[in-house]
């Protein structure tokens, strides 16, 4: 078609609206790229077969390659190796070993805290046994900003294996729900739903005032016990 059509790269762009319409058509730049990959490689090399693309690399190869990084550096390595017909393997392969080129992903971390707007030295951080938080990235920022004040996994401070339930959600709000939401015996997962609902509506604030003054009570007990399990503190509705 690009031949026919007088070897233009615009004459093909819009030729190609007749094929994929107006959105799906590859754009003008690809059309050179694919062009320029056509007649820098053996024309037999380049037609379509069965299985998967050849891993092979080419002087060719990598100049085509190298200028689809620099027309555009943001695009996939999957979208790339479909666009230049080799398979992502091979992609791969001649970014690193030949152009010396890294594909990555740009991740945005929330910053749950600036420890320079914090005085540090009485604080201690406590997290969960994830992989994902226990990494050596991860335990070194921490005690970065909490030196040997980290309670965790591979932590400074191992997490004791029966830590208190001081949270009111883990305390109260999620056996009170239990013992609430199937009294009636819902049948469906909309039924349970509407339960949770209501009980959650239903919670008077002397409830909720008891549960803050049960909160205050087993962070003393917890401190003058240093820690123990408060297996003798019962909540009272």
């Amino acid at each position: 078609m690009h031949y026919k059509n007088g070897a233009k790269i615009k004459n093909t762009f819009r030729a190609l609206r007749e094929h994929f319409g107006r959105n799906n058509r590859p754009n003008e730049t690809t059309i050179g790229r694919l062009v320029r990959k056509f007649e820098a490689t053996d024309p037999m090399a380049n037609l379509p077969g069965s299985g998967r693309p050849r891993t092979v690399r080419t002087p060719e190869q990598i100049a085509v390659v190298k200028e689809s990084v620099r027309d555009d550096p943001k695009q996939s390595t999957t979208r790339g190796s479909q666009e230049l017909g080799i398979s992502r393997t091979s992609l791969l392969r001649i970014l690193h070993k030949d152009l010396n080129v890294h594909a990555y992903r740009i991740q945005l971390a929330p910053t749950i805290f600036r420890a320079e707007r914090m005085d540090m030295d009485d604080v201690y951080f406590q997290q969960d046994g994830a992989t994902c938080h226990t990494t050596n990235v991860n335990i070194h920022r921490l005690q970065s900003f909490f030196g040997h004040r980290v309670i965790s996994r591979r932590g400074n401070v191992p997490w004791t294996p029966r830590s208190c339930d001081l949270t009111p959600l883990d305390f109260f709000l999620w056996g009170y729900l239990k013992s609430k939401v199937y009294v009636n015996k819902p049948a469906t997962l909309q039924e349970l739903k509407n339960n949770i609902i209501a009980e959650i509506n239903a919670i008077e604030p002397t409830m909720l005032q008891n549960v803050i003054e049960n909160f205050d009570h087993r962070v003393d007990v917890c401190k003058s016990s240093r820690g123990e399990h408060l297996s003798d503190i019962i909540f009272h509705t």
